[in-house]
């Protein structure tokens, strides 16, 4: 993923989805403030569920983009566990606006995955994807938007490459008005 900031063409940031088996999947991240010529780059720590004190064993599928206010932010899978269990997550990360500073100041959940035992279902969330409004005549001019398929499941073992029954496939959308600090709840679009 790459994105170019609006205000500011020579503010780059660039991601990348990795394997790293048998530790699984990291993201790593490049940025660069003067239009390509120097750049850092580094390993983007996978963020945390919330409430759970386990360090994320994974980190998947890169989105990235910049805020209004030209914060660079990324949106990012991470989870303690395999896809499909309820410790993993969708999560939105701001970072600096200094082009060498790859560290995220504040991370919000978007989406997360969730176990009904009872029921003997769950949610997953996969393939998320972020666009930012930075129409001049828009009135939601700096919304940030993030969107991801929900798949509900049964409860059989899940995982990348391992076949699980699909009882319903939603396209979910969440909304920030805040620049990424925090997320509305996912609504249906299709």
């Amino acid at each position: 993923t790459l994105a170019i900031d609006p205000s500011n063409p020579d503010r780059i940031i660039v991601g990348s989805m990795y394997d790293l088996a048998p530790r699984g999947f990291r993201i790593w991240m490049w940025r660069t403030g003067d239009g390509g010529k120097t750049w850092a780059s580094g390993l983007l720590d996978p963020p945390r569920m919330p409430k759970v004190d386990i360090e994320p064993k994974w980190g998947a599928d890169v989105v990235a983009g910049f805020a209004e206010d030209g914060t660079p932010v990324v949106t990012t899978m991470s989870g303690v566990d395999e896809l499909g269990g309820d410790t993993v997550g969708t999560f939105v990360s701001r970072f600096p606006r200094s082009p060498v500073l790859l560290a995220p100041t504040s991370v919000a959940p978007v989406f997360l995955h969730s176990v009904d035992s009872a029921a003997r279902r769950r949610v997953i969330y996969d393939k998320p994807w972020l666009v930012v409004d930075h129409q001049l005549r828009s009135s939601h001019r700096g919304t940030i938007y993030v969107s991801s398929a929900a798949m509900t499941t049964g409860m059989g073992i899940a995982g990348g490459g391992r076949a699980w029954t699909i009882y319903a496939s939603r396209l979910v959308l969440a909304a920030s008005r805040d620049g990424g600090r925090t997320f509305g709840a996912p609504v249906v679009v299709a």
